[in-house]
């Protein structure tokens, strides 16, 4: 497995959200030795589910926060 630094998980996860036909403005990423935090707003446990399966497909993730509320 290649090492795959914070910060270049955190840009690619980024690319991945809108790649997979998300707003990514509303959702905040941060990653802290490969584990990512996803904060913000979903619009639906859909949008919630989708996000969180998105990021999981990103190198280097080794696990991900879900930090995202589903907006009612």
């Amino acid at each position: 497995m290649t090492n795959v630094t914070d910060s270049a998980i955190t840009m690619k996860v980024r690319e991945q959200l809108p790649a997979s036909g998300l707003r990514s403005g509303r959702m905040r990423v941060s990653t802290d030795n490969g584990i990512v935090q996803l904060n913000g707003k979903a619009q639906s446990d859909t949008e919630k589910l989708t996000a969180l399966n998105a990021v999981r497909t990103v190198e280097g993730v080794q696990s991900v926060v879900d930090g995202l509320e589903v907006e009612k």
